[in-house]
């Protein structure tokens, strides 16, 4: 245990740390978090009402909430001010910083930003079918067509981000897109039609998490090489931590080859790859390996992959956009219900 964990222990509970520790250290620390996450829990209860846990990760833990006020469904992202791992990494001001700044409608939207007790909170728009990873878990892989909706959001989102902000992600995996369906708008007999044919790719993509984000600093001519903590290999380019290569737009996009990868065939090529410690070369033949099931797609989700998770040379920004283009062109011109626009609030 971190001697910052004994003594948070024993000054926020009141316990003796000597006590606690008397159980085992791994009891103990686990006794100190639960007992933190019910402080913070209570500390919310007068403006939301906490309906479940969502998820949790290194530096937060997410619940699904009612606000009280407000009357709204909302999903709590709460950090901890005595994690260790989120002081360092400043993940709660990155995060609100970068909320903050943009508005798009494939990115989540942050409706407030707050500090109370001991957390730091961000209150955002709640995903209706959670994320895109438990997502195939319950309702199986996405088809084509859905796989085409998913590339052009989630490559319109990072396009902006890095057209707008200069702002990479660092940190795409499935946990970190969430899902909504959403109800159609038809204006007219030719629209309705269409849009019964195209009813599966109703579905709305979201990116959230951006925690570990930051500037692409190699743009503007300093090395930006990737910071530990954002380092989620099954779904990193090999190059970024074998090489300690900067991560960039490119290696943002090969995260998001494997994500594809994974919504349309349900598993991470690399999985077990990672999990036994293998070269990098085992990682990048295992791409041509994986070519042999491309072959059955049409051919321009082929050329996404063959994009995206390029062995021979840098991913291109002008490649980016093609790809994104050529797309694009396929995505059928649904339109959705609006929704209702919600002022931002900012309370630290």
């Amino acid at each position: 245990m971190r001697t910052a964990e004994k003594y948070a222990l024993a000054v926020v509970s009141g316990v003796a740390a000597a006590e606690l520790l008397s159980f085992g250290v791994e009891a103990a620390v686990q006794w100190f978090w639960s007992y933190i996450d019910r402080c913070n829990v209570k500390e919310l209860e007068g403006e939301f009402q906490i309906l479940n846990t969502l998820g949790s990760g290194k530096t937060s833990k997410i619940y699904k909430a009612e606000n009280r006020k407000r009357g709204r469904t909302v999903a709590l992202k709460v950090l901890s001010k005595l994690s260790v791992v989120a002081i360092e990494s400043n993940a709660f001001t990155v995060e609100r910083e970068i909320l903050q700044s943009i508005t798009h409608p494939n990115i989540v939207h942050l409706y407030s930003a707050f500090s109370r007790g001991w957390c730091n909170v961000l209150e955002m728009e709640c995903a209706t079918d959670g994320s895109l990873f438990h997502y195939v878990h319950a309702h199986g892989v996405l088809s084509e067509m859905q796989t085409i909706r998913l590339i052009t959001q989630m490559l319109d989102a990072m396009l902006y981000l890095y057209d707008t902000h200069n702002i990479i992600h660092r940190d795409i995996k499935p946990e970190n897109i969430l899902v909504f369906k959403e109800p159609l708008v038809c204006c007219g007999i030719e629209e309705m039609f269409y849009n019964s044919l195209a009813r599966e790719s109703t579905i709305c993509f979201k990116l959230c998490d951006f925690g570990f984000s930051g500037q692409d600093k190699a743009r503007c001519g300093t090395e930006c090489k990737i910071d530990g903590l954002a380092l989620r290999i099954v779904y990193t380019e090999p190059h970024v931590y074998s090489d300690e290569k900067g991560h960039s737009l490119g290696s943002d996009v090969w995260s998001l080859g494997i994500v594809v990868h994974y919504a349309l065939y349900g598993v991470n090529p690399y999985y077990d790859l990672v999990m036994q410690r293998r070269r990098k070369e085992d990682y990048l033949e295992s791409v041509c390996m994986e070519k042999e099931k491309w072959g059955a797609l049409g051919p321009k989700l082929r050329s996404f992959f063959k994009m995206a998770l390029s062995t021979k040379k840098e991913r291109t920004e002008r490649e980016i956009r093609k790809v994104y283009d050529d797309l694009s062109s396929l995505d059928p011109p649904i339109r959705f219900c609006p929704t209702q626009s919600h002022p931002v609030s900012y309370d630290y």
